[in-house]
């Protein structure tokens, strides 16, 4: 049996599937205990809704989370999987007036919506890898898409 956090393997000479494929079959144990069910159409299929608009998405790979305590005391942590809530006028309009470029207002979108805000969500974002950043960017952008 694969571990929660690998990625199905995919070898492109033997006619494997796309990575969103492979990422399909990819759910954690605790969603199948959960029963939790599939964030819906526009977002990354492995995505699974939440509470109250909220949409999780297990990583593929876990990411590391340094912060820094009392004492400066050093501690790490790694996360398996983000929460990304809906976002209100108002964060949006923050994260606008911030944005240096586009992919700064995405990362601002992104930490505002899961609540991992300023330089510890920063660098949790950048330990992602390339498919769970994506992922993400995919989730807040589905949450601004007007559906025009």
């Amino acid at each position: 049996m694969r571990k929660h956090n690998e990625m199905p393997e995919f070898t492109p000479g033997t006619g494997g599937g796309p990575a969103e494929e492979a990422a399909e079959s990819f759910l954690p144990e605790t969603a199948r205990v959960e029963g939790l069910e599939p964030a819906g159409p526009g977002f990354p299929r492995r995505a699974l809704k939440g509470e109250n608009g909220a949409v999780i998405l297990p990583l593929l790979a876990p990411a590391k989370q340094t912060t820094k305590g009392p004492g400066d005391v050093v501690s790490e942590r790694f996360v398996d999987q983000l929460v990304f809530r809906p976002l209100k006028g108002k964060q949006i309009r923050e994260a606008q007036a911030r944005k240096r470029d586009e992919g700064s207002f995405i990362m601002s979108l992104m930490q505002v919506s899961s609540g991992l805000n300023g330089p510890v969500g920063a660098m949790l974002f950048d330990d992602l890898d390339g498919p769970d950043f994506m992922a993400a960017q995919v989730i807040v952008s589905v949450f601004i898409n007007p559906g025009l």
